[in-house]
């Protein structure tokens, strides 16, 4: 249990700063992916949840929402996003080879638009 709202499931992924977990909005019933990320030093803390929630104005169609921002009672931060199901670009190379031109353009230009967005509110990926 995380927070008195979420209750934490598997691992669904291992992605560079730290672990995401499938888990379920016990308020909503919906699920949920949670990255628990690591902080270099603690003082961190209020630096690291202020740029996530800057994070959070995004509302485009091809960026994942960002729902929730907090640091766990072990001090452990962690930000909660929407779970999408489907699969990465990276899996679905593998499985059909190289993609269309026309479906790859069409990914790239959701990319572009996600980008966008985020760089006209000041964020850089």
């Amino acid at each position: 249990m995380l927070g008195g709202r979420y209750l934490v499931g598997e691992v669904w992924g291992l992605r560079g700063p730290g672990n995401v977990y499938r888990a379920r909005d016990l308020r909503t019933n919906e699920p949920v992916a949670i990255l628990f990320s690591r902080l270099p030093d603690s003082d961190e803390a209020d630096g690291w949840r202020s740029r996530w929630q800057r994070i959070s104005q995004l509302t485009g169609e091809h960026a994942v929402r960002l729902l929730d921002v907090g640091i766990s009672d072990t001090r452990v931060p962690y930000v909660v996003l929407e779970f999408l199901q489907g699969t990465t670009l990276d899996i679905l190379l593998v499985r059909f080879g190289a993609l269309p031109i026309d479906q790859a353009v069409d990914f790239l230009l959701q990319a572009c638009d996600a980008l966008a967005e985020a760089h006209s509110i000041g964020i850089l990926h």
